[in-house]
């Protein structure tokens, strides 16, 4: 809906068609003009292009009977024009696919409406009514240089659009990708999906303003060339359902990253040169067969979060243990049977996820994460807890559910902190009464255990502010 305080800032007009209804129509500052989509602003001169045929968005408030019906700010209504005069347009929202997609629609379906240019506040180039606009994409590319390209074929004048700042792309791309694309020089953001195509031409190493580059469902994407490490101001760089199994060494030099993403590629190994990425600040590389990682891992001094799930890694590197700045670390479903030593000089770390994996024991170091806020050990081989575990006063969270456990240590009293504690499905007959100590517990999960009926009235007595699941 249009906030008031937002009508107040815009001319507004009265409109009555001849069945009586009213419409008033609103011409918006141009900071709140949209084109293509609810991000972009719509380039003024766009307006002077439009004519009959064509599909335009309109922000109007629409009155039947005495009934207001508020359109959505940012998704306007959607007319077809129909007739044009010196001053106004006449338009009809049709039914149509688009029409029917926009529940407010419905309620003018086929009523006429009067409005001026001024008031068009968003052209969807992506419409076939609005096919004929492509010839003019230089002139009505908005100010905020976005564009978007779905399901339809590429015109030739896209790669001619030195002022585009932000392009996306998902529609078929027949044989080699368009060199063109150098010719992009003021480029920041491109997101190409399910475009079928095999590899990314050199040339995409002279968008030297590109700043995030997103691959999406590119099956077809086998490799990225070097020239990716020409990109020196590129800050996300996400690869996800793409075919892609190594990277090249160029991407060592892309100094400036801070966000890695490789979900649901082929990547068996990362290069050693990974280290070099010192801003890097989030890796994300789940489901990827990679079996180890690289020593440099280490060297990413400024990562804050690390996700690792369901690859095939069997043992971390001890210099894993250098990430002195990571808060989130996740390593769920791999093939884990210890966690090295290491991993206790990870002083910022606040949640660790080692969920479904063959750990056996976990090093005593662990106790040492004085800012551990989140401990999941679900399904592993566990059949123990260490006593340092009291160490982790800032604990608020411990799942060590699924596992071969048969007792607790009484440092578990230590955490304070402590929330919730799931134990279930292991083989525990008792808790120590240091579980006593534990005020700020909420959720106590003890099911299919091996704790007889008085030992659940003694661990009730202990804890009898709490609600327990045995």
């Amino acid at each position: 809906m249009l906030p008031n305080n937002k009508i107040k800032e815009m001319e507004q007009e009265v409109f009555h068609n001849q069945q009586g209804d009213e419409f008033i129509l609103y011409e918006p500052p141009e900071r709140q003009l949209y084109f293509q989509s609810d991000t972009d602003r719509l380039e003024p001169h766009a307006r002077s292009l439009v004519q009959v045929g064509n599909c335009v968005g309109v922000c109007f408030i629409y009155s039947e009977n005495g009934i207001a019906h508020t359109n959505g700010w940012k998704e306007g209504y959607y007319l077809k024009i129909t007739k044009a005069d010196e001053e106004y347009f006449t338009g009809i929202c049709p039914m149509s696919n688009w029409a029917l997609d926009l529940e407010d629609n419905l309620s003018i379906m086929g009523r006429e409406v009067k409005f001026q240019r001024k008031h068009i506040v968003e052209i969807p180039l992506y419409w076939e009514e609005n096919t004929n606009l492509w010839k003019h994409l230089k002139e009505i590319i908005s100010s905020e240089g976005e564009i978007a390209i779905i399901n339809r074929e590429i015109p030739k004048q896209l790669w001619e659009t030195v002022q585009l700042k932000k392009l996306t792309i998902a529609s078929s791309i027949p044989g080699e990708f368009p060199k063109g694309i150098k010719n992009l020089i003021r480029l920041k953001d491109l997101y190409l999906s399910n475009t079928g195509i095999k590899n990314l031409p050199e040339e995409i190493g002279e968008l030297k303003t590109l700043e995030n580059l997103k691959l999406y469902l590119e099956r077809e994407l086998l490799m990225l060339p070097e020239s990716i490490g020409k990109l020196k101001n590129l800050k996300y760089l996400s690869l996800s359902y793409c075919s892609i199994q190594t990277l090249p060494q160029g991407i060592g030099a892309l100094i400036q990253l801070q966000e890695l993403e490789l979900n649901e590629c082929k990547v068996m190994q990362l290069p050693s040169v990974i280290g070099n990425l010192k801003n890097l600040r989030k890796m994300t590389l789940n489901y990827n067969p990679i079996e180890e990682l690289p020593e440099t891992i280490g060297e990413l001094e400024n990562l804050l979060e690390l996700n690792l799930r369901k690859n095939k890694i069997t043992i971390l590197p001890e210099t894993i243990g250098n990430l002195v700045s990571l808060e989130k670390l996740t390593i769920d479903r791999n093939e884990l049977t210890i966690l090295p030593d290491g991993i206790g000089r990870m002083k910022s770390l606040q949640e660790l996820s080692v969920k479904d994996n063959w750990l056996k024991t976990v090093p005593h170091t662990i106790g040492r994460l004085s800012n551990l806020k989140k401990c999941y050990l679900k399904n592993n081989q566990l059949k123990s807890v260490p006593s340092v575990i009291g160490g982790m006063k800032k604990l608020e969270v411990l799942t060590l559910s699924e596992n071969q456990i048969t007792v607790l240590p009484v440092e578990i009293g230590d955490l304070e902190n402590l929330k919730g504690l799931y134990l279930s499905g292991n083989q525990i007959s008792g808790l120590p009464e240091e579980i006593g100590k534990l005020k700020k517990l909420k959720n106590l999960d003890l099911k299919n255990n091996l704790i007889n009926k008085k030992e659940e009235d003694r661990i009730r007595q202990l804890l009898p502010h709490l609600r327990i699941s045995f």
